[in-house]
């Protein structure tokens, strides 16, 4: 094989024209391809983080609580910690974009109690700025406690001993939260004597994960956790994600034959005008399985280079786009090694059929012909 890919490297680089416009060819399907994927993956990424906006695709809570014990926090115990917030994102990736640790328990003030959310600022999931620019010293709170608590923005709020300031009133969202104060979740926890407790997760799933299977697994593997699926129109958004996804996957398969037949056309009319130095590779000493392996091999190359320079193009088309929706997929490296790889494998495809003719003909009958 050796020899082979020696003398296939010799080729491309010996003619340098014809192998520039071979994978140039292929460069432009690849640039094609992979520009395609990258904007429609950026779309799904944008549109899912839209959908994230509304809340959470499944919440966790403690084993034995309810959706009822939840929207009125009544959850009591604090089970989870920090470490787990970690460990299922570690455990659940790639298929969850987010996962948000909360605190939700009941704090007196006068003579009622009233529901507060601890929350982590840096990594809350919320159409609101006031609760991600939260600090340890402030507190947000939602419509109907506001209203009920006769306060304002900018006023103080003494909560367990310690004022805090009211640095936003949430807009009504027609769910329990209207009637909660949201605080730093360390605070939270402080107050309570409960370093690091949470309980509640709350699951944001990547546009292609099964919202169905990732609460299964959760189930399953979670006993101490009740998972709670709050239906917020997946089915909707992956029906129509799938079907596109469908489409483009016919339109790849047509684009990748377009590519395993520029390489054989290639290959036929190089080795066509190259018949006799083939036929005296072989009357040398080569074998039939060098001579095929290096026909083989140097299609393989052209669509390699072909596939690097083409997915480099796409990247380019997809920024040049929706430069914010399609940053954030690029990180991603599975598209980049599968184009390359498919553009590799069905080049040398391609490449085969021509291959196997050079490979078995009679060189000494070539030869004397000419």
């Amino acid at each position: 094989m050796r020899p082979a890919l020696w003398l296939a490297v010799q080729e491309v680089i010996g003619r340098r024209l014809g192998s520039v416009m071979a994978a140039g060819m292929i460069a432009l399907t690849i640039a094609f391809i992979a520009g395609l994927e990258l904007l429609a993956r950026a779309r799904e990424a944008a549109v899912s983080a839209e959908i994230d906006q509304i809340g959470p695709a499944l919440r966790l809570i403690p084993h034995g609580k309810t959706a009822r014990d939840l929207a009125r926090f009544d959850l009591v115990s604090a089970p989870f910690k920090t470490e787990d917030v970690q460990r299922l994102r570690s455990e659940l990736k790639p298929r969850v974009a987010a996962i948000e640790g909360r605190l939700l328990l009941k704090v007196p003030l006068g003579n009622r109690v009233i529901p507060v959310v601890g929350i982590v600022p840096g990594a809350v999931v919320s159409p609101f700025a006031e609760l991600r620019a939260l600090d340890a010293d402030s507190i947000v709170i939602g419509a109907e406690a506001a209203a009920d608590l006769g306060v304002s923005q900018g006023a103080e709020l003494r909560l367990q001993r310690r004022s805090y300031s009211v640095a936003g009133i949430l807009p009504q969202t027609a769910n329990p939260e209207d009637s909660a104060i949201f605080m730093h979740v360390e605070r939270l926890q402080a107050m309570f004597g409960l370093p690091g407790a949470l309980n509640e997760l709350r699951l944001f799933p990547a546009p292609v994960a099964d919202v169905d299977e990732l609460a299964a697994s959760v189930a399953a593997r979670h006993p101490e956790m009740s998972v709670l699926d709050t239906h917020r129109g997946e089915t909707a958004e992956h029906s129509i994600n799938a079907t596109l996804r469908e489409n483009r996957n016919v339109l790849y398969l047509i684009t990748g034959l377009i590519i395993a037949t520029s390489v054989l056309i290639w290959s036929y009319i190089n080795s066509n005008e190259r018949k006799v130095e083939m036929a005296t590779v072989a009357a040398v000493g080569a074998t039939a399985w060098t001579v095929l392996s290096m026909v083989v091999a140097r299609g393989a190359l052209l669509g390699f280079a072909g596939a690097v320079v083409g997915f480099a193009a796409g990247i380019v088309i997809a920024l040049a786009q929706d430069f914010g929706s399609a940053i954030r997929v690029l990180p991603s490296l599975d598209l980049g090694l599968a184009v390359i790889g498919f553009a590799t494998v069905l080049s040398a495809v391609g490449a085969a059929p021509v291959a196997a003719v050079v490979g078995l003909q009679d060189p000494v009958t070539v030869l004397q012909e000419t």
